[in-house]
Order: C-alpha cells, then structure tokens, then sequence
C-alpha cells in the first residue's frame, strides 16, 4: 500500500469522525487488530484535529479481569468521544458495562464514509494535543502522556537526522502500534519522509521469530528497532533451517532502545546472525521513552557504541563506574545508548535534585524541545514528574565522556546492607548458570521485619525435574550472585517453566512475579525450600480449597488423549498422562502462552481430525480445568459443521441465484463422495514436509509434481489444502496482510499458476476447480470461485486495480479493491480478463481473450471487449442417482 492510499484510507476515517459529531480535540481511543484499519484510524485522527489514543487488543494470554480494569481505567482517564474497535470486543465492552454513558462505538465491519485528503480538518494549532500515549502494563493502567503536534514534529526531524534517514531506507519492524518505539520510530517517522515500511503483527512474530529476519531478507531493510529483550530470544530461537536463504547485508542499523542494554544480548546476536551478512556496524542504540515523545540520545550510525567496562562491587556499593580491567573478576561491560539529540540537555541528579558529577550514578533528568505537555488529566503526577522544565525520567544511569549509560529503573532498584543492586544485573548473572531457561528469571526484594532490611530473592525457570541436579542449579546461583555482588540471595527458588509471567510488552513482570512468590511462601508457611510440582504452575495451589487433582484409573478415553497432547506441548520432561491438575487454568495460570496454544491447537487437532474453527478458539483460551476438554471435544466437530456452508449439489434448486452477490451464494462443494487417492514422489513427500514444519493445513492425497514457491508473510495457517489437491511445478502462492488461501477437494493449479491474497482478502476455490497454466488471481478484496469452474491458460482475475485519475504518478494512487465472485461449473477460455467487482453466474461460458467487468447472467455464453451475452446454454438436467431411481 502507498502513503498516498494510506493516507486516503485515513481521510475515510477523518470523515467518520467529523460525522459521528466529533470535534477538534475529543479524543478517540483506538483498539484494532494490527492492520491498515489500525494506521488509518490513527493518522486520521491526527489529520482530523483529534486526539488518538492505541490501546492494546486482548490476546489469548490476556486475563480477562486485567483486561476490563486496564480498559476502564482508559476510559476514565481519556473520557473518550469514539471508540474505534473491532466488533467481538465492541460486544464484549457493552456487555461487561465498560462504556461509558453516551461513548459512542465504530466497528470495523461498518461501511466508512468517503472523505478526502483535501478536506480533512481544521488545522490544529503547534502546541495542541496531537495524541495521547498508553500502554497496558501489568500493574494497571500506566498514565497518559500528552504529546503535542511541534514535539511529535521536532521529534520525527530531529531523529531522522541522527539516524542519517534517507529515501533509500526502507524499515522492517514488527513492534506494536501503542507503544511509542512503534508508534514514532516505525510509523511516523517513515510517513513523514516517505519512507518504505514493512510491518509484521507483532503476535505473528512472537509465534515466528524468523519472520522479521526473512522480512528484512526479502524487502533488503536497511533500519529496524527492537528492544533488548528480542537480540536474545531472537539468538537462542531461530533455528538453523529458518535461515536459509536469508541475507542481513541490508541492514545497516538495528537500535536497542526501551530497556538497558546488556552487552551479552548484543555480542549472542552478532554471533549467531553474522554468519548470514549482519555487521557489527548495524548495531545502534537510543534512550528513548513516550515522555519524550521518542527518542533523547542516538548512538551508532557510523561510530561504533561505546562499551564501558567497570568494577561491578564498586558500583553497586558507592554508585560509581570506576573503571577496571577486563580480567577483573569484578569487572561488568555496559553499553552507551549514545548521546543527547539537539537540543537537549542530560543530566544525572541525586535524590534532592543536585547534579552529579560524571561517572556517578543517578537519575537522568530530561530538557528538550519535545517532552510532554502533561500527564493527562493527572496533575498530581505531572508536577512530580516535571520540574523547571525539566522531566525527572526514574530511571537510573551515568555520563561518561558525553555518553549515556542506562542501568535501570530507580523503582526497582534494590538496596540491601548499603549496596545497590540492579535486578537486571542479577537476572543476566542467572541467565548463564545451566539448567537455566534463559529469559525466564526474575530478580525482586523482599522485606525482612526480623533483621530491619530487605532480601535478595531469585525466580528462575528450568526443565530439570532430578532433585540433585535442581540443588546444583541453586547453588550455582548462589555462588556466581555472590562472586559478582558480594550479596548473597537470601531464597532461590526454581519453577516449571511458563510459572513466571510476562506483561503485554513480553518482559517478565518482576512486580507480579514478587506478589506470587509471596503468596506461595505464605502458604508455605515462610518455608524457603525450593518447590517443583503441578501445583506451582496455577493459582489454583495458592489457595488451600482447591486440592491438586487424584489420578483416575477409568478416565474417559477422550480426557487422556488430551492430557497427552498438553504433556507434549508443555514439553517438561512428564510421562505423558503423568499428574497434570486437572482443575487448574491452562492459559491465565502462565502453564501455556500464546505460542504453546498454537501448538496445542495443532495437537488436539492432529490428535481428534478434527479442524478447530475460530469460533472454537475463545473456549479453547477460557478452559480453567482440564476436565472440561472431553466436553469441548465432542463440541468441537458440531461448531465446525455449523461454521461450514451448507453443503449443495451442483444441481440444486436451492443454488440458483441470477449471480453470486455474496460468498455464501458461491457453491464450493458437489456434495458427492470421494476416494482419497495415494500420492508419492519426491516432491509430494518434501512438500508434505514443508507444508507441515511451516503449519500450512494441508489435506489428504496431495500431489506435488515440482517445486513450488511459498511466500508467506504472517500466519502459514491463512493457507489451507483439502484431499486430492494437485500443484503442478512452479505454482505460487503469496499471502500477505493477513490474506488467505483455500483449496478445497480436487483442486487442480498448473504449471506457473499465482495466486496472491492480501488485504484481508481471501482466494477459495471450491471442489474439483481448475487453474491452468500461467494465471494470475491477485486478490485485494475477496476472489470466490464455485466447484468445478475451469480456468484455461494465462487468464486474469484481479479484485483490485490501480488509480489513476488523480495528478500525482498512478502508482502512488494505490488501489481500488471489490470482491469477485464467480459460480459453479464455469468455464473462462484462455486469455480472459476478469475484473474487479465481477460476478458470474452459475454455469457461464467466457470466450477467449474477453474482458469481463460486472455481471455474467447463469449459463450465458459471453465475448467481446467488453464482454457481450452472445447465447445461452442449454438448461441443466438433473442428474438422477440410480441407487434411489425406484422409490
């Protein structure tokens, strides 16, 4: 999509808004699913006069109860005018009483009105409020910064220049809109110059770290941003075969910003990604927070970021970085986020306000031309955060030789016996002990009453279940703590893994994680033992009325069989069927996350052949005892035959409409039964294979006579196969956007057919379809083609086309996008063109080399340019099934 129709998309917004009564000022809350809707509403608000706030939409992870608090507490505050959503959680707001009185509701599936980008608004003035910034944080609702139109402006130039951003730039991201990392280095930044965007669902990365890594491949990315957090889990989980084929030559600048940086995170992804053409070079860096609108210093780009190394004991006892040799045992390597943008002024500060020197740690104090107005509706805390002009950030840090260096946040820092320790430092010192799940430990303190101070105490995940390897991880723990900090832990306890939970920024919550551990060392009567079993992975065991599970002898058949799939997904070394409490919630307990529930999707459907609809998906995301998955089972196969069309035969008097206006009016099945074939070769078995690792849904009796080419940008389950499919050698098929494609029972491609579904849109061809040699269905808006329909070679369909009217080139002009629908048992003769917005009857006949635009009556013969009814055919018969021809 071109700015030009993005920007277009949002003038159909502002328009929206400008009706519903909206304005200059009000403020719209925004909640949509990652897609064009979610950047157009956005901009059109800002284009508008209006104030936009993002907010997160729930995900399977999600508890429902935080949820509904975050989103209230957005409502209160913000005291919105629209809420711009999608329509299950429009339904799910009304019905839970979020709203509040007279907040009026958009949904995506409501028609837009026409706006124009030459008539959006009235202009608003430098100093207004042009968005307010949220995040959902696992503590309640964070405050909302209020960000005017010059600071967002100032900000985006500004950057721009550090990062030496040209035309020639193209960034690949994957991070979420309602952040201020995605929302002003990968939206606004780009929009404003131009520059070329690829942006991945950020929940499709979770599931497929690869994907950014191919994306920056593909598009040749020169700049992305990520936070700490993904150098690491983007080292430790691409596998070998995700990388083939891959090239990060492009890239010549990837920024850590959001968290401190860790040295080790930086040096793990060099080293694994080196090999496939990234350079040290492209390793940059910023401090960056939503209070400056964006970023305050930038590092890199030319000259490599500074790494300090200093005496560890020395910092955390008297807050100083005191250089040291890399060979003390002491020694700790911190990374420099660069230094300060023009214009702004940096200072380090002690807790009464004066300014240290440098190489002394304290709290880094902001001056800048794009700092927030406020702190919305929420003067108590902007006079506590803003000073003399200045922004007090609570974060912790020092300057050294004009470079910042980050160490964390002041809140939680951890002061025992005088020293200062940083939960960040203990938590990467754990990382390397063995046995260890990287990422999956938490570092927090404790109040000791007896002794008058507090405790050090270390959460950590591992797979070892043998009680005298569990002891040697703990004291392992204990010692390397120690050698570093001259601070021993006063409780190490190790957990299952998925027992620590994350915040929607999938950073390991050390505040909830703290109130856990409390809870269980209550009920545990203050014992500090370490504890491994079923009961620690669930709330559940942290109240006494709810007693773990006994096993059953004579469970149910279809209870085990579950079981076994989740012992499988949850991978912790248990036998499967071994105890698993069957009382306590999968998803909202930490026991599986949104990427295990994939895989459990997958499981229980290999498991049971069965093909869990969407609709199936919010059971499967509230189950709270394993006990309730017999039920879900049996369910599971009634809501999927009634999600499916109703199944009519070719000749049915129900299946006869002058032409297709809906999907539902396109018959995709013959209703007559079929024999699953046996396939083999070479490229069958492969692709059997590949369709399999990548998650693609793929029926019985496939054949693959040839290589193929998959391109797949997001979920490889948009694609789906029935039985007796054949694709001939160089078949393509692309999904993009969030688009789709289904083949269903006896689908035939040849040789060097494409298919290409993006935009939300979806390419079904329904049983028996045939797409010859050479084709192209490009698909912008849905492209729905009835059972036995022929396609002979070199034909086009298109649901969308090129504007063209306007002044400006025609490829900047974007897309027009309408559906086609095409009926059953339809033959198109070679060289046909079949616009966007057509739709064809029931068995029509396309002469060769027509141009078809509109609509087809049934079983008309057509020709010319633009396509002329010629004849009809003959009626059909009926055809006459001998087995029943007597009664």
């Amino acid at each position: 999509m071109s700015y030009s129709a993005l920007l277009r998309r949002a003038a159909d917004y502002a328009a929206l808004y400008r009706r519903e009564g909206l304005s200059a000022g009000d403020r719209v809350v925004i909640a949509l699913r990652h897609s064009v809707d979610l950047y157009a509403a956005f901009v059109g608000a800002l284009l508008g006069g209006f104030v936009p706030a993002m907010f997160p939409f729930p995900s399977p992870k999600t508890r429902a109860d935080d949820y509904r608090r975050s989103l209230a507490a957005l409502f209160d505050n913000a005291r919105p005018h629209l809420f711009v959503t999608y329509p299950d959680l429009a339904d799910k707001c009304q019905s839970a009483g979020l709203a509040p009185a007279g907040l009026r509701m958009y949904c995506t599936d409501e028609p837009l009105p026409p706006g124009s980008p030459d008539r959006i608004g009235a202009e608003p003035s430098p100093d207004d409020t042009a968005f307010l910034q949220y995040s959902s944080g696992t503590t309640g609702l964070k405050k909302g910064v209020a960000i005017s139109h010059r600071a967002l402006l100032w900000q985006v130039d500004q950057y721009a220049r550090a990062i030496r951003l040209t035309p020639r730039d193209r960034i690949v991201s994957w991070l979420p809109l309602y952040h201020d990392m995605g929302l002003i280095a990968c939206l606004m930044t780009p929009l404003l110059h131009r520059v070329p965007l690829v942006a991945l669902c950020p929940f499709e990365w979770v599931r497929r770290p690869a994907s950014w890594l191919h994306a920056a491949s593909i598009h040749r990315a020169t700049l992305s941003w990520l936070p700490n957090f993904a150098y690491s889990f983007l080292a430790r989980s691409v596998r070998d075969e995700e990388l083939r084929g891959v090239d990060l030559s492009s890239l010549r600048g990837v920024v850590n910003c959001s968290e401190p940086i860790l040295d080790a995170s930086h040096v793990a992804f060099l080293r694994r990604f080196e090999p496939y053409g990234l350079r040290a070079s492209a390793l940059a860096a910023s401090y960056a927070l939503a209070e400056n609108t964006f970023a305050a210093t930038s590092g890199g780009f030319g000259d490599s970021l500074v790494r300090d190394i200093i005496d560890g004991v020395a910092l955390a006892r008297d807050g100083h970085a005191v250089p040291c040799s890399p060979e003390s045992p002491t020694a700790r390597v911190l990374v420099s986020s660069g230094r300060a943008l023009p214009e702004t002024e940096i200072a380090i500060v002690n807790e009464h306000g004066a300014e240290l020197p440098e190489r002394r740690v304290g709290e880094i104090v902001l001056r800048s031309p794009c700092l927030l107005r406020e702190y919305y509706r929420n003067p108590d805390a902007t006079r506590v955060a803003l000073r003399g002009g200045r922004y007090f950030t609570g974060d912790a840090g020092y300057i050294a030789d004009g470079e910042l260096f980050v160490i964390g946040r002041l809140r939680d820092l951890i002061v025992i016996r005088g020293q200062n320790i940083y939960p960040q430092d203990i938590e990467a010192i754990v990382n390397d002990v063995r046995g260890v799940i990287p990422g999956r430990v938490a570092a927090v303190a404790v109040d000791n009453d007896a002794l008058g101070t507090r405790d050090l105490v270390v959460l950590a995940e591992t797979h070892e279940t043998d009680a005298k390897r569990r002891e040697r991880i703990r004291s392992q723990i204990r010692e390397r703590i120690a050698a570093a900090t001259e601070v021993a832990p006063a409780d190490v306890r190790l957990f299952e893994h998925m027992w620590l939970r994350k915040s929607t920024s999938g950073k390991i919550s050390r505040s909830i994680n703290r109130e856990r551990y409390l809870a269980l060392r209550d009920e545990n009567g203050g014992a500090s033992h370490d504890t491994c079993g079923a009961h620690e992975t669930n709330d559940a065991a942290r109240s006494s009325k709810i007693r773990a599970s006994k096993e059953v002898a004579d469970a149910d058949a279809t209870l085990q069989r579950v079981r076994r799939c989740v012992n499988a997904v949850i991978g912790d070394g248990r036998r499967a069927g071994a105890s698993l409490d069957d009382h306590g919630a999968l998803i909202t307990s930490g026991t599986i996350d949104s990427l295990r529930l994939a895989e459990l999707i997958a499981a229980i459907e290999a498991e049971f052949d069965v093909s869990i609809p969407p609709a199936a998906l919010a059971e499967i995301s509230k189950i709270d005892t394993i006990a309730a998955w017999s039920g879900l089972i049996e369910r599971l196969t009634t809501i999927g035959r009634d999600e499916r069309r109703p199944t009519q035969s070719l000749d049915s008097s129900e299946s006869r409409v002058a032409v297709p206006r809906r999907p539902e009016d396109v018959v995709l099945r013959t209703g007559e039964p079929r024999a699953v074939r046996r396939a083999s070769g070479f490229w069958t078995r492969y692709y059997r294979w590949v369709f399999w690792r990548r998650g693609v849904r793929c029926g019985r009796g496939l054949r693959v006579l040839g290589p193929l080419l998959l391109r797949i940008d997001g979920s490889a389950r948009n694609i789906e196969i029935g039985d007796n499919v054949t694709l001939m050698p160089g078949v393509d098929l692309k999904v993009r956007e969030n688009g789709r494609i289904i083949l269903h029972d006896g689908v035939v491609l040849d040789t060097g057919a494409r298919l290409v579904a993006a935009n939300d849109a979806r390419i079904e061809l329904g049983e028996d379809a045939q797409i010859a040699m050479g084709c192209i269905i490009n698909a912008g808006a849905d492209v729905i083609i009835g059972a036995r329909t022929a396609v002979a070679g070199y034909c086009t369909i298109i649901a969308s086309e090129h504007r063209y009217l306007g002044p400006e080139p025609f490829m900047r002009q974007g897309y027009d996008h309408t559906p086609v629908y095409i009926g059953q048992d339809v033959w198109i003769a070679t060289h046909a063109l079949i616009n966007r917005g057509s739709r064809i009857g029931d068995g029509a006949v396309i002469s060769a080399g027509s141009i078809v635009k509109g609509d087809v009556p049934p079983r008309a013969v057509v020709a010319g340019r633009p396509a002329r009814v010629i004849r009809f055919r003959a009626p059909a018969t009926r055809s006459v099934n001998p087995a029943t021809a007597g009664l």
